[in-house]
């Protein structure tokens, strides 16, 4: 995520992710993830969460 940024300020990171510890959501948070959803992900959130990336 660090080389990301780096290299891609402007790119919207998504993750989904099977953890839903609050310190992983934290540490995405501060290294510039956009988003994270937790599994199982339903089809309508990540639609919604992809358009608001995209603008």
């Amino acid at each position: 995520m660090r080389q990301l940024r780096r290299n891609h300020l402007d790119l919207s990171v998504i993750v989904i992710s099977g953890n839903a510890d609050k310190q992983v959501v934290r540490t995405a948070t501060e290294l510039g993830v956009t988003e994270v959803l937790h599994k199982p992900v339903q089809p309508h959130d990540l639609v919604d969460v992809v358009q608001r990336a995209l603008g």
